[in-house]
């Protein structure tokens, strides 16, 4: 994992573990998997 992503699943993880965003985060990524959530955050990163 680059530096890069690194630093944006800190902040991924900062939201989701936020207050009232995050039960909704965590809604999602429990619907989802969590893997696959950070998957697709990744790929996002890569086209940004």
């Amino acid at each position: 994992m680059s530096r890069r992503h690194h630093e944006a699943a800190k902040t991924w993880i900062a939201l989701i573990y936020g207050p009232a965003e995050g039960r909704r985060f965590r809604r999602i990524l429990a619907r989802v998997g969590s893997l696959q959530t950070f998957a697709g955050i990744f790929r996002i990163e890569e086209i940004c």
